[in-house]
């Protein structure tokens, strides 16, 4: 194998240099900073509540109305496969309206 190096002084470097690269099976995408803003901006309108043991979760399923599943490790059961999540994951919500967290 090559060995190559890039100097990189910046995003829109790397993402050249990385659509570039031997890394075919990854998908690169580049987010101008406009975006950024409008999307911070738009998410500080909509504060979310806090899930306990983040540093500990290691999967993530998105459901409706700011609610999550939650796992410690990834499942691979035949349900998880089909549909997303089994009755073995955690139920958080992410956004305060009332909704109580169930477990």
């Amino acid at each position: 194998m090559q060995n190559r190096k890039a100097t990189i002084q910046d995003a829109t470097e790397f993402y050249k240099w990385a659509i570039n690269s031997i890394m075919k099976n990854v998908h690169f995408r580049a987010v101008s900073y406009e975006k950024c803003k409008d999307t911070e901006v738009r998410l500080q309108s909509h504060p979310v509540d806090i899930v306990k043991g983040t540093m500990k979760i290691h999967a993530v399923v998105g459901q409706r109305d700011s609610r999550i599943k939650t796992r410690v490790v990834i499942c691979y059961c035949s349900e998880c496969l089909a549909s997303g999540a089994c009755e073995d994951w955690d139920n958080e919500t992410t956004a305060n309206h009332g909704v109580p967290k169930t477990r």
